[in-house]
C-alpha cells in the first residue's frame, strides 16, 4: 500500500477539491526545547500553527506506535533509525516523547545518529515533526484544519520546523544539565492572531523538497 505524505496545508487543499485523501499520513513540524544518549521533546500540542491548524492531544491515539517506536531523519523510512522511542506519554495540552539514539559504534546508521544527537546536544538541531494519519477533522472559522482524531506513524527529527511548540524538552538524560527554556514563553499576553503574526516574523517556512514531502 503506498502511502502519501502531505503538509497540513496539502491535505486541506485535497479535501477543498474534492480529492482522494486515502492513505494519506500528514506530517507537521515543531521545534525541541527541553540530550548524552538521549533527548526528551514535546512533538505535538494543542496550539495552532501559523496556518491556524491544531491536532487534538486527546485525539492522538499512540496506540500502534507503540508496537515500533522508530525515530527516524526527516520522516525517511527507507533509512534505518536513528533511535527509538523509550518512553511517550501527554502531558499538558501535548505529547512528550524520550529518544535513545542508536549508539556511534553501530554499523551504517551509527556515524549519522551520533552526529544528530551531538547536534541536539549542542542546539545546532532544534526540531522534531510528527508523521500522523487523520482520521476526524473540521475546518474552523479561520479556515484552519482541527484534527480531532489522529494515529501517530512516527516522528523524526528534522532541520525547520513550522510549528513553534514542539520543542527539546531536555537534552541530555544527564541529571546535571538544566532544561533549556524556550524564548517564547512568558511573553507579554498577546491574541491567538498576534501571535501568529509575530511567529511569521521569526520562522522560515520548511524546505519540503528536502523531505520529498508534496505542499
Amino acid at each position: 500500500m503506498e502511502t502519501n505524505f502531505y503538509t497540513i496545508k496539502g491535505f486541506k487543499e485535497r479535501i477543498n477539491e474534492n480529492q482522494d485523501v486515502k492513505n494519506a499520513v500528514i506530517t507537521k513540524d515543531y521545534e525541541i526545547l527541553s540530550s548524552e544518549n538521549g533527548s526528551t521533546f514535546t512533538i505535538t500540542t494543542d496550539a495552532s500553527d501559523r496556518e491556524y491548524d491544531s491536532i487534538s492531544a486527546d485525539g492522538l491515539d499512540i496506540t500502534n506506535y507503540l508496537k515500533n517506536p522508530v525515530v527516524l531523519w526527516g520522516h525517511d523510512a527507507s533509512q534505518l533509525p536513528i533511535g527509538k522511542c523509550v518512553n511517550i506519554e501527554q502531558v499538558q495540552n501535548g505529547w512528550q516523547a524520550t529518544v535513545e539514539f542508536v549508539p556511534g559504534d553501530y554499523p551504517a546508521i551509527g556515524d549519522k545518529a551520533e552526529a544528530i544527537r551531538r547536534s541536539i546536544k549542542d542546539g545546532f538541531l532544534s526540531a522534531v515533526s510528527i508523521g500522523f494519519i487523520p482520521l476526524e477533522w473540521d475546518f474552523n472559522e479561520d479556515g484552519g484544519l482541527n484534527i480531532t482524531k489522529s494515529e501517530l506513524t512516527e516522528f523524526s527529527i528534522v532541520s525547520i520546523p513550522c510549528n513553534p511548540q514542539a520543542l527539546v524538552v531536555q537534552r541530555t538524560l544527564n541529571t546535571e544539565e538544566q532544561p533549556l527554556a524556550p524564548e517564547h514563553v512568558e511573553d507579554e499576553p498577546l491574541s491567538d492572531k498576534e501571535k501568529q503574526k509575530a511567529l511569521r516574523k521569526k520562522r522560515i517556512s520548511l524546505d519540503l523538497a528536502v523531505l520529498g514531502i508534496s505542499n
